[in-house]
């Protein structure tokens, strides 16, 4: 084995343990601006919303098809809204004697609880997912950054072992 190999080779290693220790950002959560939101509930029904345009706000939680000994349920929906903080929401009314929770555990993911006081229905969870595309969320486009300077990083040493004692390489097959 050439040196210049065994060398090409040991840059490429450290480039490469150096995008995944160096921040290369694999975000956890994602919540997804404009998108709608789909999935089911603990109470046998479904659940829906959506993420407004700009996405600080949960808007139109609907919660379908539940019941208790004290009341069947077609659907019950909020409409006016949630502020999504740390990619988490909330709302709760007295008055209404409905609230809600929800977090963004994972790439078009959602997940939480709801309870209807009124109807004794007690915490139900609820899971769901979206189609759109995560690709505008805050959080892809803050993984980007890293990602660019990683890249940059592997160029900068594959640069370097090409000009190893002050020999030219063409290129290197990957």
């Amino acid at each position: 084995m050439s040196h210049t190999y065994r060398s090409f080779t040991a840059v490429v290693v450290i480039a490469t343990l150096l995008m995944l220790a160096g921040g290369v950002s694999t975000a956890s959560a994602f919540h997804i601006p404009g998108a709608t939101y789909t999935g089911t509930h603990s109470g046998g029904g479904t659940v829906s919303f959506k993420v407004s345009l700009d996405g600080n706000s949960i808007r139109n939680f609907r919660v379908e098809d539940y019941e208790t000994e004290f009341c069947a349920v077609e659907f019950i929906e909020h409409g006016a809204g949630a502020s999504v903080v740390n990619n988490a929401f909330s709302f709760s009314s007295s008055l209404l004697e409905f609230a809600y929770s929800g977090s963004f555990p994972g790439i078009q993911l959602a997940q939480g609880t709801f309870s209807d006081t009124e109807c004794d229905t007690g915490t139900l969870t609820w899971t769901a997912s979206t189609t759109a595309s995560p690709a505008g969320s805050a959080e892809c486009i803050a993984a980007q950054g890293p990602a660019t300077e990683a890249e940059a990083a592997f160029a900068a040493a594959r640069a370097k072992v090409e000009l190893t004692n002050g020999k030219f390489m063409r290129s290197i097959k990957q």
